[in-house]
């Protein structure tokens, strides 16, 4: 009987485990969007902001003004969205057509951000919020794969230990 109720205890569990058949496309929607002066950015560089410098905060879900158009593709996420009293020129941050041209792509490829696809490379990424960029040959051309820090629980077992020299390497050749 133990033997039975062993085996029994056994396959379940195996088939409750075998159900999921690939984790990053299963958690990949689960954070919602985070700009900081409509640049991407990530939920530590939100938290290491001071209050005093926020003016306003806006959560979108629905409907989006003009001047975010470029972030349609999330709105099924949610998109955050947080003004500041001042700019943050202190933080180096990058266009996408910039990134696309220190990987070696066509600047005017789209990028995947966070598993949605942009198409306008003047959107801007904070580089503290970059987790992981990654190229991959998708149809003809390669595209590059931008993995903010929201998402970087959920990639896990494919992140690398993050380097900040190399980005502060490509920060200073850029034009």
């Amino acid at each position: 009987m133990k033997a039975t109720l062993t085996l029994f205890l056994l396959c379940i569990g195996l088939c409750c485990t075998g159900q999921i058949k690939n984790l990053r496309m299963q958690s990949s929607g689960s954070q919602p969007l985070v700009l900081v002066n409509n640049t991407i950015c990530g939920f530590g560089f939100y938290k290491s902001l001071q209050n005093a410098l926020i003016e306003s905060m806006h959560v979108y879900n629905k409907k989006l003004p003009e001047d975010m158009k470029a972030f349609g593709s999330f709105l099924s996420r949610g998109i955050i969205s947080i003004q500041t009293t001042k700019p943050l020129e202190a933080e180096p941050s990058f266009t996408l057509q910039q990134l696309n041209q220190m990987n070696g792509i066509a600047k005017d490829n789209p990028v995947e951000v966070d598993g949605v696809v942009i198409s306008d490379s003047q959107v801007r990424v904070f580089a503290k919020s970059i987790a992981l960029l990654k190229t991959q040959k998708k149809s003809l051309e390669p595209q590059l794969i931008v993995l903010t820090e929201n998402n970087a629980n959920n990639y896990r077992s494919i992140i690398m230990p993050r380097k900040d020299s190399y980005l502060e390497q490509t920060s200073t050749t850029l034009p």
